[in-house]
């Protein structure tokens, strides 16, 4: 899947359409936390700041298409 920085947070380019540098990574929750671990994000999106992760974490723990969990 491809990602890229927006806001400072890496999201997820569905489309892989969205404008600027863009990585690809494998959609399994292993190569991103390898990524995480070697701080991969960052240097392929060469952006110096932290970067937040929550949307990449949330798409592997629910792909798209998955039924959604409601709160009670």
């Amino acid at each position: 899947m491809r990602v890229v920085a927006r806001e400072g947070e890496v999201v997820v380019d569905h489309t892989a359409t969205l404008p600027g540098r863009g990585a690809w990574v494998h959609p399994t929750r292993e190569c991103i936390d390898s990524a995480l671990r070697r701080k991969a994000f960052g240097r392929a999106l060469r952006v110096e700041s932290g970067l937040a992760t929550r949307q990449v974490l949330t798409m592997i723990e629910a792909p798209p298409g998955a039924p959604e969990e409601q709160a009670d």
